[in-house]
C-alpha cells in the first residue's frame, strides 16, 4: 500500500508542476502595468516552481522504482 502511495504522489507531483508551468504567461499578464524586469522576475519564478515540482516527482518516482519496499529492519524501526 505505502509504495502504491508514493507513486501515486509521485504522479501528482509531476502533474502539478507542469499545470503550474502551462498558465505562466497569463499569470505574469495578470499583474497588469509592470516593468519588463518584474515580468521576467515573476516569470522566472513561476517556472522554477513547477520544475522543482516536476523534480520532486521524478525523484520519488526513480527512488520507488529504485527500492519499493524499503528495508526498515536496517533502521531498527519495527
Amino acid at each position: 500500500m505505502n509504495t502504491i502511495l508514493l507513486y501515486i504522489s509521485s504522479f501528482l507531483l509531476a502533474f502539478w508542476g507542469i499545470a503550474h508551468l502551462l498558465p505562466t504567461k497569463n499569470v505574469v499578464k495578470g499583474f497588469g502595468t509592470i516593468s519588463a524586469d518584474n515580468k521576467n522576475i515573476i516569470a522566472m519564478e513561476w517556472i522554477n516552481e513547477g520544475a522543482t515540482l516536476i523534480f520532486l516527482g521524478i525523484l520519488v518516482l526513480v527512488i520507488t522504482l529504485a527500492d519499493p519496499l524499503p528495508q526498515f529492519h536496517l533502521l531498527n524501526i519495527r
